[in-house]
């Protein structure tokens, strides 16, 4: 036997014979993709992303910098439906020839807010300024940390801008993730 295909095609004698009734009856079931086993995750992710191929590269800097809000609204989206707060930003980047690069940056805090995630994507992207035209571009949220401490002076700030998330959010759940986004223009 080489593939799974042999395996399926055994005779079911032989493959008692070879392994005993249990492991061949076990073997000729998973050949056929049957299996009632639970599926356990692998554990808890490691980072947090979106990407999008495009059937056509993107040249313009206003549709790029359009991509990347998306992306970043996509992302900081399902840092707060985790729960998480992500310490470091990552951007992919792909041209029509599929030269690939990637960029990162730690940011002082952590963070789930979309603009946070978008300035961080776009200072990477300029930084990088790839010539030609881009077929993909991803963001990546990783390194998750805990809210940092806020000073008795900066509470109102965070405060007003938690109270627009979770605004935003529920209009989301409600109604579906593309039912609000930050203009660009």
């Amino acid at each position: 036997m080489r593939t799974v295909g042999d395996l399926a095609r055994m005779d079911s004698a032989r493959l008692r014979a070879q392994f005993g009734a249990k492991t061949a009856a076990q073997l000729h079931a998973l050949s056929f993709g049957l299996d009632d086993r639970p599926v356990a995750p692998r554990g808890e992710a490691k980072s947090i992303g979106k990407e999008e191929t495009f059937a056509r590269d993107l040249r313009r800097q206003e549709d790029i910098d359009g991509v990347l809000l998306r992306l970043a609204e996509q992302v900081g989206w399902r840092l707060r439906c985790a729960g998480k707060k992500a310490r470091t930003i990552q951007i992919k980047v792909r041209r029509g020839d599929f030269t690939t690069w990637t960029r990162s940056r730690t940011l002082a805090a952590p963070t789930c807010y979309d603009e946070d995630i978008y300035e961080a994507a776009v200072t990477l992207y300029r930084a990088l300024a790839p010539a030609g035209g881009i077929r993909l571009l991803g963001i990546s949220a990783q390194n998750f940390g805990a809210a940092e401490e806020l000073s008795l002076f900066d509470a109102e700030r965070p405060q007003k801008k938690e109270n627009l998330y979770r605004a935003i959010d529920g209009l989301k759940q409600r109604f579906g993730e593309n039912i609000i986004g930050h203009g660009h223009t």
